[in-house]
């Protein structure tokens, strides 16, 4: 049964983080990683800011900021 989405922010601050399970990889491959940054590099153009920082294989940590509208 899937998640129910999760509430938008009031602060418009977003701390979004994958890992693998039991440290396992999360990039199997240079096609994996690049299709990642791929996804990333897209969702910046709906946040005001973002901020990444990848542990090779292992780790994605970002923080997306929404501006006040």
């Amino acid at each position: 049964m899937p998640r129910q989405a999760r509430k938008l922010s009031r602060t418009g601050v977003y701390h979004v983080m994958l890992r693998g399970i039991n440290r396992q990889d999360i990039f199997e491959d240079d096609e994996d990683y690049r299709q990642m940054t791929g996804c990333l590099r897209s969702l910046t153009e709906r946040y005001d800011e973002m901020i990444t920082r990848t542990v090779p294989t292992i780790h994605v940590n970002s923080i997306a900021c929404k501006a006040f509208v």
